[in-house]
C-alpha cells in the first residue's frame, strides 16, 4: 500500500548512512590490528572477513568516505586508519569532565586509553568536600559547588552557551560533546 512517502535511510550531515557510521569502528578495530602486525595493504575481502561483514558492503561503506582502494592492490592500511579515525572524530582533542571521583571515577581518570582516542581529561568534579583539591591522575579534584561558582562568574563570550551545572552524582559519569565529524 503506497503512503506517498519515500523511505530514505538515516544519514549524517555529509550523507553517510547511520548504519555505515555504526560499522566504522569495526573496520577501524580490524585495521588497527593489521597495522600493529605491520601489514601495509589489505584487500576488501580480507578486511571484510576481519570486520565480520561482506566485501560488497565494505566497499559500499568506503565509497561514502571517498576512494581509498586500488583495484588489484587493496587499501593502504595506515591511510585508511587515519581516514576512518578522522570521520569518527578521533583525530581531534575532546575535553572530558569526570563527575564523581569514587572508585570508578578515579579508575576512569587514570585510564590511559582515553588519550590515545583523543579524549583529554580536562577536569574532575566531586560532591564530597574531602576530595576537593586532592590530585587524581595529576588533576586536582574540584568540588561541585566550586565548579558551579567558577562557571557562573567566568566572564567570557561563551559563558551563556555553557551547559547548566551538573548535579552531584553518587556514581561516576563521563561527559563530552556529542561526536561530530570535522568539516
Amino acid at each position: 500500500m503506497a503512503t506517498g512517502r519515500t523511505h530514505r535511510p538515516a544519514t549524517r550531515s555529509r550523507g553517510i548512512p547511520e548504519a555505515t557510521v555504526a560499522r566504522l569502528p569495526l573496520y577501524l578495530r580490524a585495521l588497527t590490528g593489521l597495522s600493529e602486525r605491520s601489514v601495509p595493504t589489505v584487500s576488501s575481502e580480507e578486511l571484510a572477513a576481519a570486520a565480520g561483514v561482506n566485501s560488497a558492503k565494505l566497499r559500499k561503506d568506503f565509497s561514502y568516505l571517498g576512494s581509498y582502494g586500488t583495484r588489484g592492490v587493496g587499501y593502504d592500511v595506515e591511510y585508511l586508519v587515519y581516514q576512518i579515525s578522522r570521520e569518527l572524530g578521533l583525530t581531534q582533542d575532546w575535553p572530558v569532565v569526570i563527575v564523581g571521583i569514587g572508585n570508578l571515577g578515579a579508575a576512569l581518570a587514570n585510564y590511559g586509553g582515553f588519550a590515545s582516542r583523543g579524549f583529554r581529561v580536562a577536569a574532575l568534579i566531586d560532591a564530597d568536600p574531602a576530595m576537593a583539591g586532592k590530585p587524581v591522575a595529576g588533576i586536582p579534584v574540584q568540588h561541585s559547588d566550586e565548579r558551579e561558582r567558577s562557571s557562573a562568574t567566568t566572564a567570557s563570550p561563551s559563558a551563556s552557551s555553557r551547559p547548566p551545572p551538573v548535579p552531584p552524582s553518587p556514581s561516576a559519569t563521563v561527559s563530552w560533546p556529542p561526536v561530530s565529524r570535522p568539516s
